[in-house]
């Protein structure tokens, strides 16, 4: 398969390797052997969607080949999705009282990067 053709199709890869990794964490038996095998090997979904993803960084990042400005455009991407999952998620452990130092220091690094990228100047 040539490489335009792999970018061509990455998405569609990157969705199969999802469902295979899906597959791999759920509770489902088979009797097949072919897709118990499958499952049991789930963890190629993980190689194959980080190499998709790998792909798609690459084609970004080459586009002005400024870290800062990579960096900023995934975090935009990124930030929308992912700040109000973790701030929900930060809530339910602190309610449970399960806030552990670990689950914290997450929390502070992730925005401190987030500071680090988007407001210091060099």
């Amino acid at each position: 398969m040539s490489v335009k053709r792999m970018i061509k199709y990455r998405e569609i890869w990157m969705g199969i390797a999802m469902l295979w990794i899906m597959l791999f964490h759920s509770d489902l038996a088979f009797n097949n052997r072919i897709l118990f095998f499958g499952k049991s090997i789930g963890y190629g979904g993980a190689d194959i969607f980080l190499f998709a993803s790998g792909i798609g960084n690459y084609y970004s990042y080459i586009k002005d080949k400024e870290p800062l400005s990579f960096l900023k455009r995934r975090l935009l991407r990124l930030a929308p999705i992912y700040v109000p999952f973790i701030i929900i998620w930060g809530l339910i452990k602190m309610i449970t009282k399960e806030l552990s130092i670990y689950t914290y220091c997450s929390i502070y690094v992730f925005f401190d990067i987030i500071y680090c990228i988007c407001y210091r100047t060099h």
